[in-house]
């Protein structure tokens, strides 16, 4: 009981200093690339300041897409669509919050000089909510190969990178799928 009162504890402490940042409960979320990332965030490389420099890039956004997420959730129309949407945006805040756990103070601070996001007005139609969300996946999926290019091969931002496209892949296929279904 202990340990869930300072767990809970811990993520309204990170809620409080990151508004923007989904609170998630991590250990309710079985994906296999939140236990893949676990395992590349303990590593050493991790506290590298060019890792450090990609995840702060990564972060805005990785934002977006769960902002969108959030938006095309709320709008859906079918209890299924709300589930589904749900789930996808507790897995990438899940993910979220694990990657700004592993920033340490220089990452921090090169987050600092990144733009924030604004997640404007919510979107009350669920085609333009979807359309929305999956343009927010699909300029991810375009922006990360591109970030993590200059990277060596094998290193730990390449490997965040991979996981992070199988991710978002995963979450374009299942909006290009209720996009599908709508259309019909």
């Amino acid at each position: 009981m202990d340990t869930q009162r300072r767990y809970a504890t811990a993520l309204r402490k990170n809620w409080m200093q990151h508004p923007e940042t989904p609170v998630t409960a991590i250990a309710a979320i079985d994906h296999p690339e939140l236990e893949q990332l676990k395992a590349l965030l303990t590593g050493e490389e991790a506290a590298t300041l060019a890792f450090q420099s990609v995840v702060a890039a990564l972060l805005p956004m990785l934002v977006r897409v769960w902002q969108r997420e959030q938006q095309a959730r709320e709008a859906s129309l079918s209890l299924a669509q709300r589930e589904t949407l749900q789930e996808m945006a507790d897995s990438l805040g899940a993910v979220l919050q694990m990657l700004r756990g592993a920033l340490n103070e220089r990452g921090q601070q090169v987050l600092r000089y990144k733009r924030s996001v604004e997640a404007g007005p919510p979107e009350r139609s669920w085609w333009f909510a979807l359309t929305e969300a999956l343009e927010a996946v699909e300029d991810a999926l375009q922006r990360i190969p591109t970030l993590v290019r200059a990277q060596p091969p094998g290193s730990l931002a390449r490997r965040l990178g991979a996981l992070l496209l199988r991710l978002l892949r995963r979450h374009q296929q299942h909006l290009l799928h209720e996009a599908r279904e709508w259309i019909e």
